[in-house]
């Protein structure tokens, strides 16, 4: 399907169905709530809850910023971009992460960097996988912190104990594949050396260098550091929406207040889970609803004032997200001079001028 706009079209319904049965699913006739009354709701949340979460939102973009600069530097990239025109990119992958299914969209990071800031392409695939790494396993220990939660029954404890050891067998298998996987794969490629296939050699060449960026990144005196900013990044993200969630609470749905910090974790990481699923849904909406609605309910929440309070979370998320990120795209193509058309293909070149 290469056409766009059948696939704008086709994500918006998908979105558009998913979200019309969830809303058939938990109506409640004895509390009717229905979407229209979602501007009232974000029309009574208090002005400082919502400055609360921007600041809070844009502490966990610096630090992801941070993150990415590192690593970058630690993969001996070259050319390691400032902090704006990074904290630019940081942005604009923030806006394109949920704007295509299953975390496509962390692909524009790679192209940003490697086309607007000469950032060698390697090092580019290294930051962004040993991140998403990173991102995964930190979560891990925080899923078995609330496997202990006192609220929550044996069921749910048991799918906690499940999505942990889930969680735990991905992280295996990445690290093995990035280290030393990719370096196995880099030695036995080299075995057919000077083949006369020039895409076979690129690719020789390319997975060893990426081999090779990813030694650099996770040494012991590295690993500390992304974890920390990793930590620093989780807390951010989940501090600031669980305050939206509190101030959505309280303006448009009482029985919501005073909900543990707790369960807003579990619905958020089930949300996570849900927007990143392969479907073709319209900035993720629908699918982030049907996997925290699924926790919220399964921790006895009133399904019905869970299910908009996501969907009002999601709306305010994506708002923040996409200002934020069309902003920081227009600035990115204006100091680097890089045109729409340039993004099309990367390079493993040293181009780029904004390194300094």
């Amino acid at each position: 399907m290469k056409n766009p706009w059948i696939r704008l079209v086709l994500s918006v319904v998908v979105s558009f169905l998913i979200l019309w049965f969830l809303f058939l699913l938990i109506y409640d006739e004895q509390n009717p709530i229905g979407f229209s009354d979602v501007v009232t709701i974000l029309d009574d949340v208090s002005p400082a809850v919502f400055l609360m979460f921007f600041v809070i939102h844009l502490c966990g973009v610096l630090l992801r910023t941070f993150r990415f600069r590192f690593l970058i530097r630690a993969a001996d990239a070259g050319v390691v971009p400032s902090l704006t025109p990074l904290f630019l990119v940081t942005l604009v992958r923030n806006m394109t992460v949920d704007m295509l299914p299953a975390r496509v969209g962390e692909l524009f990071y790679v192209g940003l960097l490697n086309r607007g800031l000469g950032v060698r392409l390697p090092a580019c695939f290294s930051s962004l996988a040993i991140s998403v790494w990173f991102d995964i396993m930190v979560i891990i220990p925080l899923v078995f912190a609330l496997i202990l939660y006192p609220i929550l029954d044996a069921g749910m404890q048991t799918r906690l104990f499940v999505i942990a050891a889930v969680l735990v067998a991905v992280c295996v298998v990445g690290l093995l594949l990035l280290h030393p996987g990719l370096a196995i794969i880099a030695r036995w490629l080299e075995r057919f050396s000077g083949s006369d296939s020039k895409l076979f050699n690129a690719l020789q060449k390319f997975v060893g260098q990426f081999a090779e960026s990813v030694r650099r990144s996770l040494t012991r005196q590295t690993i500390v550091k992304i974890f920390l900013l990793t930590v620093g990044v989780r807390v951010c993200k989940y501090s600031s929406i669980a305050l939206l969630f509190s101030g959505i609470a309280s303006a448009g749905f009482p029985q919501l207040v005073g909900v543990d910090p707790g369960s807003i974790v579990i619905g958020l990481l089930a949300s996570e889970a849900g927007a990143s699923l392969p479907i073709p849904a319209f900035m993720s909406f629908g699918t982030y609803e049907a996997g925290g609605l699924a926790a919220f309910a399964m921790l006895g929440l009133p399904t019905a004032s869970a299910g908009l309070a996501l969907f009002t979370i999601h709306i305010v998320t994506q708002l923040v997200d996409y200002t934020l990120g069309g902003i920081a795209f227009i600035l990115f193509l204006l100091i680097t001079g890089m045109t729409l058309s340039g993004m099309r293909n990367v390079q493993d070149g040293e181009g780029g001028s904004v390194n300094q």
